[in-house]
């Protein structure tokens, strides 16, 4: 917790339909674009930390930063750090979707394999 110490923490929480479908997570990547970009967050220094699919959406905000010049510039001279804690890869996102759909162990660890 950074209370006292200086630092102003943004904590954005997904869900699993914003992660599923990728115009749900451009709604969230536009929104936090929108709150880092406005006064008086625009020349804030920023520590960047990811958990689980925070590494996803991260990707997602910098694919949207870099389509406009301008704006990568002003977020990259303002990044001072970058750190993930166990980013999910494309093998983890089945287990992980069904952690966050259902509380029932049985569902959770069930997911169709395919095989080309």
């Amino acid at each position: 917790m950074c209370v006292g110490r200086g630092f102003d923490v943004l904590h954005v929480k997904v869900n699993a339909g914003q992660i599923l479908w990728p115009s749900l997570a451009r709604r969230v990547v536009s929104q936090i674009i929108t709150f880092l970009t406005s006064p008086p967050h625009d020349r804030q220094p920023l520590l960047i930390h990811g958990f689980s699919v925070g590494g996803y959406l991260y990707g997602e905000t910098l694919v949207h930063i870099t389509s406009d010049r301008q704006l990568a510039n002003s977020m990259s001279q303002r990044i001072r750090g970058q750190v993930f804690d166990s980013p999910v890869d494309f093998d983890g996102v089945p287990r992980g979707v069904g952690m966050a759909l259902t509380d029932l162990r049985l569902l959770q660890v069930m997911h169709v394999e395919n095989h080309f």
